[in-house]
């Protein structure tokens, strides 16, 4: 999947690594212990319309960019967009989401 940011095609990858970006925002600790808690709070939060899920999603998705757009980039983005516009790219995140083994695995157990 490709979005359009500052007149730059970004590429979002929604496999593992997404899913290691989205624990690096969402670190859960116990003790000296640390959980990978990122996608099990985004996709619920991103589903129900959460703005900044939504901006984490994408953040984390263009791991792969090099150079990589900034938070503040795709913050810019979402706060430019039109609401059928931001449907639309919600609708085909979503889509991309439950195309990935790894997340899609992990959507079904949410449900």
């Amino acid at each position: 999947m490709q979005l359009k940011l500052k007149n730059n095609t970004v590429d979002l990858n929604f496999g593992i690594r997404f899913v290691k970006e989205l624990n690096k925002l969402s670190p859960v600790s116990s003790g000296d212990m640390s959980f990978g808690m990122g996608l099990t709070k985004a996709i619920p939060a991103f589903q129900a319309g959460d703005p900044e899920a939504f901006a984490n999603i994408l953040y984390c998705a263009t791991f792969a960019n090099s150079p990589r757009p900034s938070y503040e980039d795709i913050e810019d983005y979402l706060d430019s967009a039109d609401v059928k516009e931001l449907d639309k790219l919600s609708d085909e995140v979503l889509e991309n989401l439950h195309k990935s083994s790894v997340v899609s695995r992990a959507i079904n157990k949410m449900s």
